[in-house]
């Protein structure tokens, strides 16, 4: 303590006697809290900082409590809420004492009714309930949306509780926002009224007369989520073992409109039971409770959060009960692929040229479309040393510069249309049968396309690769702010070499999204930026998945690719590990998000 007071006596000049009087006023403070603390059960003494809380009665008298703060607690350790806690999953909290504090006056605040009495469980309640649920079968699925439903007291103490939990950084290709930990174990005041109510034998029964749902069981599922400026929830339909009504509370601010965001958004299917389109959505609101039946078309997202300074607040969870018979997910066909065009072919389509031989056209083929950089032999070598070291590459700036202002120009004004379906993927594509539509002046897209398809490059790629590629198949696609793909798409692929042809307009933040990321079942491998024309090689191993990061509203640029994957001839060993790859991936479990 001594030392303490010493470095904040130094720093603010204070002299050595008045910094011996503070010691001896605060030696009978610690006297004081340590007769407190000890009153403590044992459980509360370990969470308690006793130093810190004469370090707060020191800065309180020489006026530095930031600086006394910052010296209790290390910059390394010191986090705001929003931040990720340490591998064990706790934090150093400097307000721990008041905090308790509050939850201790809380808990003897609780009101003893906390549900509004129009759904108090009962006949009535339920058949008002009921009535609206049943409205909403096959519209798009049942759902309800009950107001004003607990005790306005109770949920502002609630909410106080839950934002002071810790939570952590949730983000992956389906989801980024802030979660808690499981509150099952959670013994806060608010949070165990409200789960004795949910989790009740008359909720529960009182929730099977409105749903239809029988034996709904006293499996506690719940956490809380913060979704922030560009958090959001794609696509998905919570199916997991036993879940059988998803609800959520919310807590949001009571300010809350549609232009900030975080709409709940059901979706529509089509006849191969995929999501096809938003048919309903529901902008959250304080006090209020969303509940819906989980099944096989019960596809749903949070829309992104548009508000710099609000968050969406809410409570979610799940009722479980016997699981129920799932048909079998619709297996969409796979892109095209074909083999290589003769060189010929396109140079003729290309530039008209009637060169004599084959490595002829193809040197002028090549050095028609690519920087000169990447025709040097020696830079070839080194880029296939490269790629057999890393089994990746970036290659950046790759197409020759008049090309690709060009081609950069033509996208822009191309007919694009979205492709989906939202649970695997959202954007935009130019399909074959578009492009008679190009204007003969616009032929550059085509031109593009071939030579990507020309034997000249196959035979290029093979330089760089060292593969033997025979086939490929390719998507010229668009995405814009809210567009991604999912690692659902194109998952459980035999072993490819993916290249793809970014041509954004400028080089997209990550923090923005748009990059390609490489992952297998828990771990990101690879990330590949957004970098206007650049050329990405990558072998993909079976069971290796990749996604577009989701592009939020802070993105002001296109990202335009040719998305291409090549395939080498197969062996019978090959064919060995893409079944066994198949297995893993049918095998997967989708993980758990947030509503």
């Amino acid at each position: 303590m001594k030392q303490v007071i010493s470095r904040l006596g130094a720093k603010f000049g204070r002299p050595q006697k008045e910094l011996d009087e503070l010691v001896e006023r605060l030696t009978q403070n610690w006297i004081t809290h340590l007769s407190h603390w000890k009153a403590l059960p044992q459980a509360q003494r370990e969470q308690f900082k006793l130093p810190l809380l004469l370090l707060h009665e020191l800065a309180h008298i020489i006026g530095a409590e930031e600086d006394a703060e910052a010296m209790a607690v290390s910059p390394s350790t010191k986090r705001s809420r929003t931040e990720k806690v340490d591998k064990k999953g706790k934090d150093i909290d400097v307000e721990a004492p008041v905090k308790r504090a509050k939850m201790h006056a809380a808990s003897e605040a609780l009101p003893e009714v906390i549900l509004n009495p129009k759904y108090a469980p009962g006949e009535a309640s339920m058949a008002e309930v009921k009535a609206t649920f049943d409205k909403t079968i096959g519209d798009p699925f049942p759902h309800a949306l009950l107001r004003d439903v607990f005790d306005e007291r109770f949920l502002e103490g609630l909410k106080e509780e839950v934002m002071e939990l810790h939570y952590l950084q949730k983000s992956n290709d389906l989801y980024d926002f802030l979660q808690s930990n499981d509150l099952k174990g959670c013994t806060l005041p608010h949070v165990s009224k409200l789960k004795d109510l949910l989790y009740s034998a008359d909720f529960r029964t009182w929730l099977q007369g409105i749903t239809g749902i029988e034996e709904l069981n006293d499996t506690i599922d719940m956490s809380c989520a913060r979704y922030i400026d560009g958090s959001t929830l794609l696509c998905h339909d919570d199916e997991l073992e036993g879940r059988r009504i998803a609800y959520i509370l919310y807590l949001v601010p009571k300010d809350w409109k549609e232009e900030d965001g975080g709409t709940l958004d059901l979706f529509g299917v089509d006849e191969h039971n995929e999501p096809n389109s938003i048919v309903a959505s529901y902008t959250p609101a304080w006090n209020s409770l969303f509940f819906f039946e989980v099944n096989p078309v019960s596809y749903h997202q949070v829309a992104e959060v548009l508000s710099a300074d609000k968050e969406r607040l809410s409570i979610s969870g799940w009722f479980h009960g016997p699981p129920i018979t799932r048909p079998p997910h619709y297996q969409e066909p796979p892109l095209p692929e074909t083999e290589p065009i003769p060189t010929q072919q396109v140079v003729t389509v290309s530039s008209s040229s009637s060169a004599a031989s084959e490595e002829a056209l193809a040197a002028q083929l090549l050095a028609e479309w690519l920087d000169p950089i990447y025709l040097d032999p020696k830079n070839v070598k080194g880029i296939a040393a490269e790629f057999e070291e890393e089994q990746s590459i970036e290659l950046h700036n790759f197409l020759n510069a008049d090309k690709f202002v060009q081609l950069v120009e033509v996208l822009h004004d191309q007919p694009w249309d979205i492709y989906g379906p939202a649970n695997k993927r959202h954007y935009q594509i130019l399909p074959d049968g578009k492009e008679a539509r190009i204007l003969p002046w616009n032929d550059i897209v085509k031109q593009c396309k071939r030579f990507l398809h020309s034997q000249a490059f196959f035979d290029y790629l093979k330089k760089l690769t060292q593969a033997d590629l025979i086939k490929c198949s390719s998507q010229i696609r668009c995405f814009r702010p809210g567009a991604y793909t999912l690692v659902h798409d194109q998952a459980t692929e035999e072993m490819a070499l993916d290249v793809t042809l970014c041509c954004a307009t400028n080089n997209i933040p990550l923090e923005s999204g748009g990059q390609l990321i490489y992952m297998d079942s828990d771990t990101e491998l690879l990330t590949v930026p957004c970098n206007p024309n650049s050329l990405a090689l990558t072998f993909r191993d079976p069971g290796t998945m990749r996604f577009i990061k989701y592009m939020n509203h802070h993105c002001h640029d296109i990202r335009y690719d040719f998305s291409l994957i090549f395939k080498e001839e197969k062996s019978d060993e090959d064919d060995d590990g893409n079944a066994e790859a198949d297995d893993n991936a049918a095998n997967s479990d989708e993980e758990e998000a947030d509503e």
